[in-house]
């Protein structure tokens, strides 16, 4: 199992390397009215990761998920501002001024926020063990596998709220707000 660690909990050595999960940047990023601790908690922790100049690795897949769910999401909160029901699809979205003031939004965090703080790296495909990524089971989540199996190859620590990788039957280390 994942060795697991309290996100308030946890002091960082200089010697630290960091993956941030997609739903971590979510929380960071996305500016949800929530009064929930853990968003506070992990907010606290991405800047102290920055004030201490620790390094925290980033790659196209991460950046990929986040412009994914981010727009997504921003899709829902439009739908409800207009009173769409569910037959008003995303590529309909896709057309609106809505969505390209999202797509600067997206711009302006991606350069600015999650790449100016940190490095942008090849994911090594070619090295990822791709049976163990394909693995069969549930719960699975391709991103979630591809992930764990990055950090360990980078021996980065994985900052995240999924509990499909603080739960994980492996050795990466976890960094989270989930009360254990």
């Amino acid at each position: 199992m994942s060795k697991i660690i309290e996100v308030k909990n946890y002091e960082c050595s200089k010697e630290d390397v960091f993956i941030i999960d997609t739903n971590v940047y979510i929380y960071l990023y996305l500016n949800q009215s929530s009064n929930v601790d853990y968003i506070d908690e992990y907010t606290d922790f991405y800047y102290q990761i920055i004030e201490s100049n620790l390094k925290i690795l980033t790659t196209s897949i991460q950046i990929s998920e986040f412009f994914n769910r981010y727009s997504k999401m921003r899709f829902e909160e439009y739908k409800s501002k207009i009173n769409a029901d569910d037959s008003y699809k995303y590529k309909y979205y896709k057309k609106t001024t809505d969505y390209l003031d999202v797509l600067n939004e997206l711009k302006l965090i991606i350069q600015n926020r999650i790449l100016s703080n940190s490095t942008a790296i090849s994911d090594n495909f070619e090295q990822q063990p791709i049976n163990q990524i394909l693995r069969t089971g549930q719960p699975y989540d391709f991103n979630d596998e591809y992930l764990i199996h990055l950090a360990l190859l980078k021996d980065a620590k994985i900052v995240t709220h999924d509990k499909g990788i603080v739960f994980h039957d492996s050795d990466v280390e976890v960094i989270t707000a989930h009360r254990l």
